[in-house]
């Protein structure tokens, strides 16, 4: 009785990462700037910091920050590289 309970709850955490991940990346796309950056919600300001979290999250879900853009705007890594501090 324990064993197929123990392998059901091993599918379920094995397979619940893939199923949030790509609602994560859809949501973090969402609020992506034409600047390339990510903007809290409510706001239309991008911010570095935000912009970071997003692309670590985003590669995190298999996703490529580089390949990331709105139609017409720019990628997070080059709105990140735009605001570099020298």
């Amino acid at each position: 009785m324990i064993r197929p309970t123990v392998i059901a709850a091993t599918a379920v955490l094995v397979l619940a990462p893939a199923a949030y991940a790509g609602t994560g990346a859809s949501y973090l796309l969402h609020h992506q700037r034409p600047s390339g950056g990510i903007a809290e919600a409510g706001t239309r300001k991008a911010n570095v910091s935000l912009t970071e979290w997003a692309a670590m999250g985003l590669r995190a879900a298999g996703r490529s920050p580089g390949k990331a853009r709105r139609p017409g705007g720019r990628t997070m890594t080059t709105y990140l590289a735009h605001h570099a501090k020298s």
